[in-house]
């Protein structure tokens, strides 16, 4: 619209969508005993180690934890970075690398908080992924996140680049398991009503059926 591409009438947002029967079958239970965290606070963090996800802020922000264990899934420019970003903060037995993984519903399921702490998005799957999981989401308030993260009811948003902010959300959620539960249980019942991708297929074919028609 701003630049003039289209009329208004002409555009339609179809929001992603993903199948959420994995998520809702996971056990995250054997992950955690393999990973001896059965007690821990798991954060967890999917996505590229590279400048727009800023997983360096995050790392920040954890280091002002008093708890939690953050788990990092994937890979990417900055690895080298983290590793050794890990190594200064202190961190070691709070944050692990663990690479691309396959088994993103099981890694979810064991998890109490997924964050995600980009400078800027699209709309991004995984928190989609993460709330189909029940988990509260805590990430930055850019793109189109705050198309999903509802503040306050399906988790917390902040500014990007900002590790207290991040580290204040996050320790909310750490230190009040009743309000992990009712958050992560918001953001299911939003991402089943809204981002499925049945939904997203529907949508899609009423407008081409509106073209052809």
């Amino acid at each position: 619209m701003r630049w003039k591409v289209a009329r208004p009438e002409q555009l339609v947002v179809i929001h992603n969508g993903t199948n959420p029967q994995p998520f809702l079958k996971a056990d995250g239970a054997p992950l955690r005993r393999e990973l001896r965290l059965e007690k821990a606070s798991m954060l967890t963090f999917v996505g590229r180690l590279a400048p727009p996800k800023d997983p360096l802020t995050l790392l920040e922000a954890v280091k002002k934890l008093p708890e939690g264990v953050l788990l990092v899934i994937g890979d990417g420019e900055l690895r080298s970075q983290a590793e050794r970003s890990i190594r200064d903060l202190g961190l070691v037995d709070r944050a692990r690398l663990l690479g691309q993984q396959s088994d993103i519903p099981q890694i979810l399921a064991a998890s109490d908080i997924f964050v995600l702490s980009s400078r800027w998005e699209g709309l991004p799957y995984t928190i989609i992924e993460a709330m189909m999981a029940g988990l509260p989401v805590v990430a930055t308030e850019v793109g189109g996140v705050p198309e999903l993260v509802e503040d306050g009811v399906t988790g917390f948003l902040v500014p990007p680049r900002d590790p207290d902010a991040l580290a204040e959300a996050l320790q909310k959620l750490i230190a009040d398991p009743e309000l992990r539960r009712r958050m992560g249980e918001a953001g299911r019942e939003k991402a089943l009503r809204e981002f499925t991708l049945d939904r997203m297929l529907r949508e899609t074919k009423r407008v081409y059926n509106g073209i052809t028609k």
